[in-house]
């Protein structure tokens, strides 16, 4: 739970706001009528119930979506404001990896989403031009060229294929 956390309370709802003025407020926030932090304790209890198993498995169905409505929006105000990025990079750079169709186990993954085939195509790219799946343009937009975002990504995925995903996110949660 400490990476999600920091996740939620270090990025993401820095990059929230209030419709009425409530709240964290930075460059490039979106608006909400919710109390953003009492949320994110909401969903921080909720995932405590949840495995990491069926976690995974139900946000990597057409993650592209995902990726580009929820975490792209996070990272461009973040960048903005110059706030923290490395625990969404390291959610792209943990997701460009099993993009390559296998997890740290050898088991197969199998990608469910409309853009499969072109990123998959990136994320095997990755090894001779690393930040190629950040050129989908459809789903980073501008963020290929983010210096931070990209060296923050282009770190955790060299990291996260040399040492392993849990023990990258082991050593984020120090």
């Amino acid at each position: 739970m400490g990476f999600l956390r920091g996740l939620l309370l270090e990025e993401i709802v820095p990059s929230l706001r209030r419709t009425d003025g409530a709240g964290v407020d930075s460059p490039g926030a979106r608006d909400l009528s919710i109390d953003v932090r009492s949320r994110a304790e909401e969903v921080l209890a909720r995932c405590a119930t949840v495995t990491s198993a069926d976690l995974l498995a139900r946000h990597l169905v057409h993650a592209s979506d995902v990726v580009a409505r929820r975490f792209v929006p996070t990272i461009r105000s973040q960048c903005a404001s110059r706030g923290s990025v490395r625990h969404a990079a390291f959610v792209v750079a943990a997701w460009s990896v099993l993009l390559d169709g296998v997890d740290e186990t050898g088991a197969p993954v199998v990608v469910v989403d409309h853009q499969a085939d072109v990123l998959r195509f990136a994320a095997g790219e990755e090894r001779d031009l690393p930040g190629s799946l950040l050129r989908v343009a459809d789903v980073f937009a501008e963020l290929a060229v983010e210096p931070r975002f990209r060296h923050a990504y282009s770190e955790l995925r060299e990291l996260i294929v040399t040492d392993g995903v849990l023990t990258v996110m082991r050593m984020m949660q120090v």
